[in-house]
């Protein structure tokens, strides 16, 4: 068997069977957290080739920008206050020595943009980017901890990376779009929030978003065998525009990609406090749903969403 026949979340479950057990997270958790004397930690690698993440309107600096936030954002949704950065890339000997420079460059304003260090890391010949992020474990939050009835939080912005892929599919320029500041700032430089920032002891349960929003939530459910019941609408500019050039609603939210989004299982009783304190700090938190009902499922508005997200071997 390929594994393109076998997929990358097949490829991983095989994966998983041969890893070192993390100190509280879960095996096939965002990130892992261990312990070293006194001092806990939570670490995490990510990264991408260039042919599956550049895309018309990416340069180097930009890939190497969303590298460390891909990075920070697992660590980040996972309890971890982000302390030093690592990488490993690939180039070609065709590139231009600017480029190489470019994604370099990326890397340490990212790192410093979430407060990092930027320690270096290694260089190959290829065509990809890897980033190592450390970080002290401010609290660690697992996948699995949430309870039927428990509030779902997504912070971030929905529907702009969506918005950008779906045009790209049709050979739509990005510049007809009212807001596409916002749009290329999301598939360009995305930023993750800074969760560490704030006071995390009303997360129950937790994961990234960024290989689409629909896997995302099924994995949170799988995690807490538990059913996920959403009725948020898509709102503001982006819902607006996606109607007005008849782009699919449902394809923008949940099957887009590189999100860099937290989904969050918040305690109800402090659901209020902690909304406002993300706010405080300038971030954008939507409620979008409930635990219910113990069969793993995922339902918009009452209907059952397919299972679907980002592939490294098989794409969507």
């Amino acid at each position: 068997m390929k594994l393109g026949d076998l997929g990358e979340k097949n490829f991983i479950k095989r994966i998983l069977n041969i890893i070192d057990e993390p100190r509280n997270l879960m095996k096939g958790d965002d990130a892992v957290d261990f312990k070293v004397k006194e001092v806990s930690f939570i670490i995490k690698a990510d990264g991408f080739s260039f042919v599956s993440s550049k895309t018309p309107w990416n340069d180097y600096y930009d890939l190497g920008w969303k590298a460390v936030t891909s990075c920070i954002s697992d660590l980040a949704v996972k309890g971890g206050r982000p302390i030093a950065v690592l990488a490993s890339i690939g180039v070609l000997p065709s590139y231009e020595v600017e480029d190489g420079i470019k994604l370099i460059r990326a890397i340490r304003d990212a790192s410093h943009f979430y407060s990092s260090m930027f320690l270096g890391g290694d260089t190959n010949n290829g065509e990809w980017v890897d980033v190592f992020c450390i970080g002290e474990e401010a609290k660690p939050i697992s996948r699995k901890g949430a309870n039927e009835g428990d509030p779902i939080f997504y912070i971030g912005e929905l529907g702009l990376t969506g918005i950008a892929f779906q045009m790209m599919k049709r050979g739509k320029d990005l510049s007809s779009l009212i807001n596409k500041e916002k749009v290329l700032e999301a598939i360009r430089r995305p930023k993750a929030f800074r969760l560490w920032e704030v006071n995390l002891d009303c997360i129950k349960a937790s994961t990234d978003v960024s290989d689409g929003l629909a896997e995302s939530l099924y994995n949170l459910a799988e995690a807490n065998s538990l059913g996920i019941h959403l009725d948020f609408e898509l709102e503001g500019q982006t819902a607006m525009e996606a109607i007005e050039k008849g782009l699919d609603i449902k394809e923008m939210l949940f099957y887009a990609g590189e999100e860099f989004g937290y989904l969050l299982a918040v305690n109800e009783e402090c659901s209020k406090s902690f909304k406002d304190e993300v706010e405080l700090r300038g971030g954008k938190i939507t409620r979008i749903g409930v635990f219910k009902g113990n069969r793993v499922e995922v339902k918009w508005k009452g209907e059952l969403l397919e299972r679907r997200g980002w592939d490294n071997l098989i794409s969507f």
